[in-house]
């Protein structure tokens, strides 16, 4: 019996059971892989283009119209190696060590944190299926450390959540492929800049995302420096 003639042969009250059950199933799977299915806007878009070019990026725009979400889509696409078919942007073929900043612990929890990994986690822009390990911070409630995700590769990409509260220490460690996304950087996150990186040929694999809000929509390098 095929599947069609099997569902003719449901009752409707068995047949409302199952349209909900495939209904929930169907939000699950969009709920648990949101970054399948983002879909930017044109300014979101010639934001995630630029990377290809230049590795400082800022998105300026008033609040809540998708600055930090589409940072954060980008974060999930290079901590993953998942790159949709329209991706013209920089692309990692390898893992990284990414950081995602934010004014306050509190800012970062809010925002930052709740859009890489949703609440639940498991629901924001990193795939379910691609969250390997959780690490809480220590003694900061809910906020989270380190986020370390399966990268296509086979390798194992990591997530540093940090604030500029932190002071500049905080800012120090490896510099190896190393993606950066702040959400409102200001002149003070300049303090904390250290030398670029660069790989074992020289190139510079540095890349920094800023999400800020201001009084006009616009998509610019902070410094023209191409991506060698």
């Amino acid at each position: 019996m095929t599947a069609a003639a099997a569902v003719e042969q449901l009752s409707p009250a068995e047949l409302q059971k199952l349209t909900a059950r495939l209904e929930k199933e169907a939000k699950r799977r969009v709920e648990e892989n949101a970054l399948k299915h983002y879909k930017p806007y044109i300014k979101q878009l010639d934001f995630h283009i630029a990377g290809a070019t230049y590795r400082e990026r800022l998105l300026m725009a008033g609040n809540q119209v998708g600055k930090t979400w589409a940072a954060a889509m980008e974060m999930a696409m290079h901590v993953t190696g998942l790159y949709p078919d329209w991706w013209h942007g920089h692309r990692f073929d390898r893992p990284i060590q990414a950081w995602a900043c934010g004014e306050s612990n509190e800012v970062v929890r809010a925002s930052v944190q709740k859009l890489l990994l949703g609440d639940p986690a498991g629901t924001g822009c990193i795939p379910k299926n691609t969250l390997l390990e959780v690490v809480v911070a220590r003694g900061l409630g809910e906020l989270t450390d380190i986020i370390k995700v399966q990268h296509v590769s086979g390798g194992v990409s990591t997530i540093s959540l940090k604030s500029y509260a932190q002071g500049r220490e905080r800012f120090q460690g490896a510099r190896n492929n190393r993606f950066r996304m702040a959400r409102r950087g200001t002149r003070r996150r300049y303090l904390f800049r250290g030398p670029c990186a660069h790989d074992r040929h020289g190139r510079p694999v540095d890349h920094d995302l800023y999400a800020v809000a201001g009084h006009e929509f616009r998509s610019q390098a902070l410094h023209q420096r191409n991506v060698a």
